[in-house]
């Protein structure tokens, strides 16, 4: 299973003498006497945002600097967010990371393991679900953890006219961390909210006999995933089969954290770092 930094925005906190040296290498695009921003797009592919004083008064107290990046800016550290990386001092944390794990399976075949009172929805437009559509959302907009389930090679057809040469699913996890705990240099924060997901991305792979197959096939086409009306026995039994085959995203994410993170050291040092 492959994954990426899907989009990342860190956050730190200037002092006068970081600020200065910040104004001194960049040029500010945009705003007004207090916040300002840079912005850089290239053909809507690429693109990064470097803000100053978010308008937000209530976040200025946590960070008066915000760097928003996506995939592709990551792949190619442009040159303004390299030299504010290098102001030495700062102490940059991690706002929001989205990681995707992306499957050659059917997005018809996977399926989650909602537990408490955590909410799924359905991919939904004006109000009403999309036919057809196997898009499900897992947590709430407000969750420090969501994540969202789709057809990855469906979406690289309609929005960027790509075909993809068999199946691909997408699982993207959406984490909002408290600042405090989410240092951008050390991530072992990261594997307590990797581990609030249960999920399988191919449950015909599982070596169930078919009722038991069945069971689960019925439980992905309601909408919430709820077991009502399974015996406990197979209920239990059947839940057991899905943590024991659940996917581990901690521990892809660690077995790709030399490539993943490779960007932090060319930001700051113009290195390149090998396993």
């Amino acid at each position: 299973m492959e994954v990426r930094i899907d989009k990342l925005h860190i956050v730190a906190r200037f002092n006068y003498r970081q600020t200065r040296a910040m104004f001194k290498s960049i040029q500010f695009t945009g705003g007004n006497n207090n916040y300002k921003y840079t912005k850089w797009r290239n053909k809507g592919q690429t693109y990064y945002a470097i803000l100053y004083l978010p308008e937000n008064l209530y976040v200025r107290r946590y960070y008066n600097v915000m760097v928003m990046m996506e995939y592709e800016t990551l792949k190619d550290i442009p040159d303004a967010i390299k030299t504010i990386m290098r102001i030495q001092g700062v102490d940059w944390r991690i706002k929001r990371i989205d990681l995707a794990y992306d499957s050659p399976t059917p997005v018809g075949r996977s399926m989650p393991l909602i537990t408490g009172n955590t909410k799924v929805k359905q991919a939904k437009e004006n109000g009403k679900k999309i036919k057809g559509s196997k898009t499900y959302y897992i947590g709430s907009m407000r969750s420090r953890a969501r994540a969202c389930c789709y057809d990855k090679a469906k979406e690289l057809l309609e929005n960027h006219q790509v075909q993809y040469a068999g199946d691909l699913t997408r699982f993207e996890i959406r984490l909002k961390p408290k600042l405090s705990e989410a240092s951008l240099y050390d991530v072992r924060w990261l594997e307590m909210l990797l581990d609030k997901f249960i999920w399988i991305p191919d449950m015909y792979a599982l070596n169930l006999r078919k009722v038991e197959l069945d069971i689960l096939k019925k439980i992905v086409r309601r909408i919430n995933f709820n077991w009502k009306g399974i015996k406990n026995k197979q209920r239990k039994a059947l839940q057991s089969v899905i943590v024991e085959h659940k996917i581990d995203f901690w521990k892809i994410f660690n077995e790709h954290k030399v490539e993943l993170m490779e960007w932090l050291w060319f930001a700051m040092f113009d290195l390149e770092v090998t396993g």
